[in-house]
């Protein structure tokens, strides 16, 4: 997801309650998975002008051990029946309580079950949102897109709303006729219902995560790319008046999939891939599983277009496929791996498409939006106040520069031995922080339990005072580096000479907080990273 309102919001209100949150609220880890939802299928009547949806879920699971009943998040539904599925159906007995469905059956472990659920949601105060003309706004098209990230897609379907539990999913949208529909997987075609209605059915057998589930209904133009590598489709909605537009902010799609595919070591993973374009999106833009969902600004007309670029969004989204779909943090609290790695792959972009220079000053400036907001709170945030308020300059800018870090320090080599087979060994999977490093690890032979420790648990960053002193009598030139910041010193860039001269001292540990070095004047100071050197350094505050 790109921030945009809502983010912006969090990141404010988390501002203010930060420093008192943090011992307040309880340490957060994914939950007991007692059930594994193994399909979801949504068969769905959509009326825009009533803001409603009315059908069934039908639900396949395995009791991942021995249970009395089971639960689902489902937000305001109104629930007429639950059932077990087949020739022989019976009723299952369960309790709603606006917010939870727990469903009364015992299975045993290994047992599967697959029944469904017949609701109705009308005006959901999340999830999915309604569009239509007003008195006030007469030409807002009728419309309705879903954003289920990060807990919203309980508003719209019943499902096990966390990122640790993944599903293959199908949809059939029942619209009125010449409406166009946008959602998960492989388009499976149109029928003709026999009220008038348009029959539209998806199917995404890959597994991925309820939050990334997506619908759209909506009037579109379509611009129908060819197909990436001969066998991708790839397709574009917009708004009807805005199809001259669109290849400006989507033309170089093809070769952000060829890069990031080269880059990850994983063919782009989804049967197909859409870009849709919607009314009043509140966010930059989300990276449903092959349909990513747009907000209008990404579009710009040719005086526009001098000035602006949608190419970094349309980068950042992409690069979520991999990073957020095809492996997806297994708890909020690891949202840097998410969100990070797509801010990164934007800043990837742009350095194969504007060089190196640019690559430069977009690290510049994302350091200078992430060292702020990761002053008092850490990227990989055990004990956060909600889901939401993951989504700041910690896990969108800060964790890219974390990312160039490493590259720079490990180098091209183990840097993207270390991406690619972290990429290929987890794909389909939720991942932690420590995976990431792991695979790292294995690839350049150091230990970096050091380097994530500081970089992604602690809060800040190294505040440094650089002195130099000359001592004329006895013709030496001191460097003196002191760690400002508060609490224990950091690893941090240290002191070194380098030049036909030689060092009086040996170089100090830069985990002290405060460090110099002597240099004879035909040297040359230096600051180094004392990370690639992995010297042992001291605990003492």
């Amino acid at each position: 997801m790109t921030a945009s309102f809502r983010p912006i919001f969090s990141l404010l209100l988390c501002g203010l309650v930060c420093a008192q949150a943090s011992a307040e609220e309880p340490y957060r880890s994914a939950p007991d998975r007692p059930v594994d939802i193994e399909r979801i299928d949504l068969d769905l009547s959509v009326d825009l002008k009533k803001k409603r949806i009315a059908g069934t879920a039908t639900i396949s699971l395995k009791a991942l051990r021995d249970l009395e009943r089971f639960g689902l998040d489902a937000v305001d539904h109104q629930i007429s029946s639950v059932s077990t599925t087949g020739t022989k159906a019976q009723r299952l007995s369960h309790d709603y309580d606006g917010k939870r469905l727990v469903i009364e059956r015992k299975l045993k472990r290994g047992e599967r079950l697959r029944f469904t659920i017949n609701y109705v949601v009308e005006e959901p105060e999340e999830g999915l949102y309604f569009f239509g003309p007003s008195k006030e706004s007469p030409n807002v098209p009728y419309q309705v897109w879903s954003q289920g990230e990060s807990l919203f897609s309980r508003y719209w379907f019943p499902c096990v709303d966390h990122p640790d539990e993944r599903q293959s999913t199908s949809i059939v949208a029942r619209v009125a006729k010449g409406l166009t529909v946008v959602s998960n997987g492989a388009h499976l075609g149109i029928s003709k219902g026999k009220d008038g209605t348009a029959i539209w059915r998806f199917e995404q057998k890959r597994e991925h995560v309820a939050y990334l589930v997506t619908l759209v209904v909506g009037t579109f133009a379509t611009i129908t790319a060819k197909p990436w590598r001969g066998k991708v489709p790839v397709t574009y909605y917009v708004p009807p008046d805005r199809k001259d537009d669109a290849l400006r902010s989507f033309g170089r799609t093809h070769e952000m999939m060829d890069l990031f595919s080269k880059l990850t070591g994983v063919d782009y993973p989804w049967p197909k891939y859409e870009q849709v374009v919607v009314e009043q999106f509140s966010y930059g833009g989300m990276e449903n599983t092959g349909a990513t969902t747009l907000n209008e600004r990404t579009l710009h007309d040719e005086r526009a277009h001098l000035d602006y670029s949608s190419e970094g969004l349309v980068a950042h989204e992409l690069a979520h496929q991999w990073y957020g779909d095809l492996l997806t943090c297994r708890d909020w609290a690891h949202t840097w791996l998410n969100e990070s790695f797509a801010t990164y792959f934007d800043a990837l972009w742009t350095e194969h498409s504007q060089g190196a220079d640019a690559y430069a000053y977009e690290l510049f400036k994302n350091s200078e939006r992430g060292i702020p907001a990761g002053r008092s709170r850490p990227i990989v945030d055990r004990y956060y106040p909600s889901s939401d308020s993951m989504f700041d300059g910690r896990v969108y800018p800060k964790g890219s520069c974390v990312l160039h870090m490493l590259r720079r320090q490990l180098g091209e080599t183990y840097f993207w031995e270390g991406i690619r087979g972290y990429t290929r060994a987890l794909s389909d999977k939720s991942v932690e922080s420590v995976d990431l490093r792991r695979s790292f690890e294995r690839v350049s032979g150091r230990n970096l339990e050091r380097f994530f420790h500081q970089w992604t648990e602690r809060a800040g960053h190294p505040v440094l005072d650089v002195k130099l002193a000359r001592d004329s009598r006895r013709g030496y030139l001191t460097v003196t580096i002191t760690q400002k910041q508060r609490g224990r010193p950091m690893r941090s860039p240290q002191s070194s000479c380098s030049g036909s001269g030689s060092a009086r001292s040996a170089t100090p540990s830069t985990c002290e907080p405060r460090a110099s070095a002597s240099c004879s004047p035909r040297a040359r100071p230096r600051l180094t990273s004392d990370s690639i050197r992995a010297r042992r350094c001291s605990s003492k505050s």
